[in-house]
């Protein structure tokens, strides 16, 4: 009796250490991914890399970047992560001749497949609202519909994705 009282007590010592332990790896590894995306916010590194993509991006005969210039008096950029170093949400704030001031958004994508559709490769970058329909067509999501695009960005993949035809 005290033997297997002895085997119980060690047994179940073993495993109330292994879950601990189990939740000591979750914890470090969620602060670990999570740490890594403000880390870049902050940094800039990828964000930086992402919101360059969105101004050189040929939309028509000239890059994003070109054609803010043409329209606009100044602009102010930034890129910022949410969930994932992969997925970059690019803003550009611009003010017109008249003093009226826009907001564009777009979303830069380097693992975007929806629903295991393979036909999409390589990097992706999509216009998320009206206004940055408008400014880069080019960049609304094919399948998707200009009415069907939000006036304000949701920064939710099924926000944008969950609207695309099957």
């Amino acid at each position: 009796m005290a033997a297997t009282r002895r085997w119980l007590s060690g047994t179940l010592l073993v495993v109330g250490g292994t879950i601990v332990l189990a939740y000591q790896v979750l914890f470090v590894l969620n602060v670990y991914v999570s740490s890594r995306v403000e880390v870049d916010n902050c940094l800039g590194i990828y964000t930086g890399r992402d919101v360059e993509l969105v101004k050189n991006k040929m939309v028509r005969n000239e890059t994003v970047e070109q054609r803010i210039h043409r329209l606009f008096v100044s602009e102010t950029w930034r890129g910022r992560h949410f969930d994932a170093l992969s997925q970059t949400f690019v803003t550009c704030s611009a003010v017109d001749t008249h003093g009226r001031a826009f907001v564009f958004h777009w979303e830069v994508d380097h693992d975007f497949q929806p629903l295991g559709d393979t036909s999409w490769k390589g990097i992706q970058i999509f216009a998320l609202t009206k206004a940055t329909g408008r400014l880069t067509p080019e960049l609304v999501m094919r399948g998707l519909k200009f009415r069907d695009l939000p006036t304000s960005p949701s920064m939710e993949d099924s926000a944008l994705y969950g609207l695309r035809s099957p």
